[in-house]
């Protein structure tokens, strides 16, 4: 079994289904080449390392309506692990006055995430975001002091 490489494929197969890939950033996370059907992203921000976006990603080869996904280089789905809440950060918000940050509160209105953390910042809205129909049910925002 080892002189044939059988080993190191069983071997190569389960480190990329069963390891959390790291990567500094979601752009980072969607060029990458070595993620499979099955396997884990984790990202320590959504642009940059430390920015408040960090977040664990389930990798697919199925696209979902009602999860939030990035979708990947390879074709592949980065899905969202959600907990109990979302900060507004991890689906792609700046708040920093200066970029626009009207598709992450789009995203949230759209999806079935139950609650948004909103940091301190000033958050540059483009578009009128229709919150109402969202937190009409169980969602809720939140903003931590």
């Amino acid at each position: 079994m080892l002189e044939d490489g059988v080993l190191e494929q069983i071997i190569e197969q389960y480190i990329q289904s069963s390891a959390v890939w790291c990567f500094d950033s979601v752009a980072d996370m969607k060029s990458a080449t070595n993620l499979v059907n099955g396997s884990y992203a984790r990202t320590l921000g959504y642009y940059s390392a430390n920015d408040g976006g960090e977040s664990i990603y389930k990798i697919t080869n199925t696209q979902s309506q009602t999860e939030h996904q990035e979708t990947l280089n390879s074709g592949l789905y980065a899905t969202l692990i959600v907990k109990d809440s979302v900060n507004i950060k991890q689906l792609g918000a700046y708040g920093d006055g200066n970029h626009n940050d009207t598709n992450a509160f789009k995203t949230f209105a759209n999806s079935n995430i139950k609650t948004l953390i909103i940091p301190s910042g000033t958050y540059l809205l483009n578009d009128i975001v229709d919150l109402e129909k969202t937190l009409s049910g169980n969602n809720k925002m939140k903003n931590p002091v």
